[in-house]
């Protein structure tokens, strides 16, 4: 399973530090479906001292079965400007437009990519060799972008629940709610047959999901003790998040 969240992406041979110097924020952008709330302002920013080419882009988001995140280059943003160069030390505002056309009551999901355009760097030649070194690299930051009306909320239910050894528990979730849901679990208790309750305090894989409306997502969790036979009840209780 691959859940993302907020992320900078970094891929590279061999990077100096003063070059990955470029921000963007905020990392979670929410819009309305019309009115002022339709455009937001988000910032980039170069903090070191070379010049920063950058292009930014939107995307539609989605959840696979097992959770991986599907995307789609989307024309439902307006960005401008969609490249530019920064300069060293330089911060630009870039103005962000929901221009898509919105349907139902459900919150749509999207990314906001900020993307470092490649770059070659060449090292000072080396003395024995008389040969450089060329450089590559790219830095992405990967924002979440929420088009959501005023009355969409989250209403996450457990829809399935079984032991799988004595030793894993298999639940499966469903947000049947119109907004995504960060998942943090307040508690989560057991009952099984003979009406022992178990509480599990290793909950980490639940709490690594960022459950979209509508998304369903079946996970395994260990369990610190071994229990056997069948599950009566489960009660997972979760935290109220912000985002």
């Amino acid at each position: 399973m691959i859940f993302l969240r907020n992320t900078v992406l970094l891929i590279l041979s061999f990077v100096p530090t003063a070059a990955m110097a470029f921000q963007l924020a905020p990392m979670v952008i929410h819009f309305s479906p019309s009115g002022k709330g339709a455009t937001q302002v988000v910032t980039v920013e170069n903090t070191g001292a070379e010049k920063v080419p950058l292009r930014l882009e939107a995307f539609s988001r989605s959840a696979g079965k097992g959770g991986e995140e599907i995307r789609h280059k989307s024309s439902d943003f307006s960005i401008f400007p969609e490249q530019l160069v920064l300069l060293p030390n330089e911060k630009r505002n870039i103005r962000v437009s929901w221009i898509g056309q919105f349907e139902g009551r459900s919150e749509k999901a999207y990314r906001l990519v900020a993307t470092q355009l490649p770059v070659q760097f060449k090292e000072k030649t080396d003395e024995k060799s008389g040969s450089g070194v060329n450089l590559s690299f790219l830095l992405q930051y990967v924002a979440s972008v929420y088009v959501r009306p005023s009355e969409a909320a989250p209403d996450v239910k457990v829809k399935a629940f079984r032991l799988t050894g004595d030793r894993q528990l298999e639940i499966t979730v469903k947000n049947e709610g119109t907004a995504h849901q960060l998942l943090k679990t307040k508690s989560l208790t057991l009952t099984d047959g003979k009406d022992r309750k178990v509480s599990i305090k290793d909950t980490s894989v639940i709490d690594a999901v960022n459950l979209l409306a509508g998304q369903e997502l079946t996970m395994t969790l260990p369990l610190a003790e071994p229990m056997k036979g069948t599950l009566k009840t489960l009660d997972l209780r979760l935290e109220t998040t912000d985002d």
